[in-house]
């Protein structure tokens, strides 16, 4: 994904999931599809516990920035906020990437505590987005037609879900 200010286009986008394990995340795996459908890489890591060797693994997987190249954008999503996600979102911005969190696509063990954890990763650099939003920064500066319809259709069945009947 493409920064252009606060803004972001799919064109150097990656998607780092991690597994919700109890399916309480409402819309992740439409979002996967969505991504699969506009061939974003997707990498999903169900290893409950992170450490230093699985974020290495991720990197590996994922690929390294290039430097003096167009910065990639790391979408995160998945659980948990305050364990893994944190962790790798730390991670990732140490190692070169442009993190965004999917924030209503992230499950969020200890509510009380979410806000803390928050603002500590927008300290950090990572830039909080919501589903919707991301969807429609994509389908206003997508060029592609077919993409953007994609993007279109989409953002019109999250629309009539969250709508009440």
């Amino acid at each position: 994904m493409v920064s252009v200010g606060t803004r972001t286009s799919f064109a150097h986008s990656q998607v780092l999931a991690f597994h919700d394990p109890n399916g309480a995340i409402a819309n992740l795996q439409h979002f996967l599809d969505l991504a699969k459908e506009l061939k974003l890489p997707i990498t999903l890591c169900d290893v409950k516990i992170v450490d230093f060797a699985v974020l290495e693994t991720l990197v590996g997987k994922i690929g390294m920035p290039i430097r003096g190249e167009i910065t990639p954008v790391l979408l995160l999503c998945g659980a948990n906020l305050d364990e893994q996600v944190s962790l790798a979102a730390h991670h990732m911005l140490a190692t070169g990437y442009d993190v965004r969190l999917i924030r209503d696509l992230v499950f969020v063990g200890n509510h009380d505590l979410a806000h803390i954890h928050d603002l500590r990763l927008v300290q950090a650099g990572v830039v909080p987005i919501t589903l919707n939003q991301l969807v429609y920064e994509w389908a206003a500066m997508e060029m592609d037609m077919h993409s953007r319809s994609i993007l279109l259709k989409f953002r019109e069945r999250l629309e009539s879900i969250e709508r009440p009947a």
